[in-house]
């Protein structure tokens, strides 16, 4: 993934994933070892503040066909909901999934990215429990799944395409 483009929107601007995440770079060589997934990880992620440090956390599917990279405010979160601010995944075979409201009309709409690939945007929302962000994107056999907390959600479709973009 290679930057496109950043967005700045109240404050929150992408940074660099290896400055702002503390240990990014072994959570992605453990995935890399254990998953039969090609590893897919922003070059920037959003941050408030430039000195905001995170804190990555990785699981393999057993059978090597997923993973999950979780990152967290604090380094023992290891992913839990409360702490953790965003998550990228990967399932081989899997396809996206529309969410629709509970009064019917469609959250998840198609959006592009940069490099020509279709996927879908699904704005935070609550459903009996809270779901942030997210962005699916098929490729090569594998949905990538970027999900992400955005406090500015008027702006989180564009903030979401470019840490997918990037």
């Amino acid at each position: 993934l290679n930057v496109c483009w950043v967005i700045t929107s109240a404050a929150l601007t992408l940074q660099p994933s290896t400055q702002t995440i503390q240990n990014l770079a072994q959570a992605i060589s453990e995935v890399k070892q254990q998953s039969k997934v090609p590893v897919l990880f922003p070059a920037k992620v959003p941050v408030n503040d430039v000195n905001d440090k995170y804190f990555a956390s990785a699981m393999v599917h057993p059978d090597g066909n997923g993973y999950y990279i979780s990152i967290d405010k604090t380094a023992d979160c290891n992913g839990a909901k409360y702490c953790s601010i965003g998550e990228i995944s990967a399932q081989m075979g899997d396809r996206p999934q529309i969410y629709a409201a509970m009064n019917g009309p469609d959250l998840t709409v198609p959006v592009a990215l940069k490099n020509g690939h279709k996927a879908y945007f699904t704005p935070s929302h609550a459903e009996a429990d809270y779901w942030p962000a997210q962005i699916e994107f098929r490729q090569q056999n594998v949905l990538y799944r970027v999900s992400w907390r955005v406090a500015d959600t008027k702006h989180e479709k564009p903030i979401l395409i470019a840490l997918t973009n990037s």
